[in-house]
């Protein structure tokens, strides 16, 4: 007698990409059709016991098939030592590549310990297009970033991130700043004076490691590198648009990122299939670093949604 097997979930028994003890595994829309082998882009694993994310009955909702939320993260927050026009603030998407954001999404600072996000400037991230490999990077206007790096300029009095490295940086959603708003993510604690997360004349660089949303800072999960002493970083040593683990004193050997191709049209709320991405016109990853198209492979069996 032969089976036929419409659908895979999990490679074997040892394979922990499939693994959603206490929580949900949730299939792909767009992954309509069998498959006798198992493919981790087509699923949405959320893990409930691993600490971060708890799912309870609440969470569930069986005779609904979903689209993916949207995750959007803080990785890196740049204030060179050489050249303030070069600041930036570079947001990533483990789960949407080419898409149109179509949630309400704000990006506010908190200056002192009041633990109040400023009323202006903030950034409206609603109708901002994360690029083909998942990055959405804001710059100032002035630069010397590109175009192809930059998916948005601000005046330096309009970009959230022209202060000391002492700021603290939120994605918050709603459509204006607001004490009662919900954090999505953040850096920094907002009720403090920023000691502990001062990356002034340097960077903040979220470990690779952490992919999900925290609307709580916690100082583990960043390389914070101030540029004073042996830590100075200069413009010439950050890498928008690129996400690799840097140590103290900068990333002197990363490759430069290319500019990447024109990406397609994107449809509002929905991430198509983004292109391959262009050779590196500069340099080539170090031996053993991963691509981006296989690190983001690496990344999606491992979506967690916060709760």
């Amino acid at each position: 007698m032969s089976v036929l097997t419409l659908a895979s979930l999990g490679f074997k028994p040892s394979d922990t990409t499939s693994n959603f003890a206490g929580g949900r595994a949730i299939r792909s829309p767009s992954a309509k059709k069998p498959s006798k082998v198992w493919n981790p882009d087509d699923w949405w694993i959320v893990p409930g016991n691993n600490g971060d994310d708890v799912l309870s009955v609440t969470d569930m909702d069986p005779r609904e098939w979903n689209e993916f939320p949207l995750i959007l993260i803080i990785t890196e927050l740049a204030d060179p030592l050489d050249n303030k026009l070069n600041r930036f603030i570079e947001l990533y998407s483990p789960n949407k590549s080419n898409y149109e954001i179509v949630e309400d999404l704000i990006l506010v600072r908190y200056e002192d310990a009041t633990g109040i996000p400023r009323s202006i400037p903030y950034i409206n991230l609603k109708g901002m297009v994360i690029n083909q490999d998942g990055f959405l990077v804001l710059c100032v206007e002035g630069s010397w970033w590109s175009t192809a790096q930059c998916t948005s300029t601000y005046p330096p009095t309009q970009f959230v991130g022209t202060t000391t490295g002492t700021m603290k940086i939120a994605i918050m959603e709603g459509t204006l700043p607001s004490p009662q708003g919900k954090i999505v993510d953040i850096f920094g604690v907002p009720t403090s004076d920023g000691g502990d997360n001062d990356f002034s004349d340097g960077r903040a660089l979220r470990v690779r490691s952490i992919e999900t949303p925290k609307n709580q800072f916690l100082r583990s999960d960043w390389i914070i590198i101030p540029g004073t002493g042996s830590g100075t970083v200069s413009s010439s040593l950050f890498d928008p648009g690129l996400w690799l683990d840097c140590g103290a004193g900068g990333c002197a050997s990363d490759p430069s990122p290319s500019p990447p191709s024109s990406p397609s049209t994107p449809s509002k709320g929905k991430s198509p299939k983004a292109p391959a991405p262009s050779a590196p016109s500069k340099g080539a990853p170090s031996k053993g670093a991963p691509s981006k198209n296989k690190m983001r492979k690496q990344r999606r069996a491992r979506f967690v949604r916060r709760v």
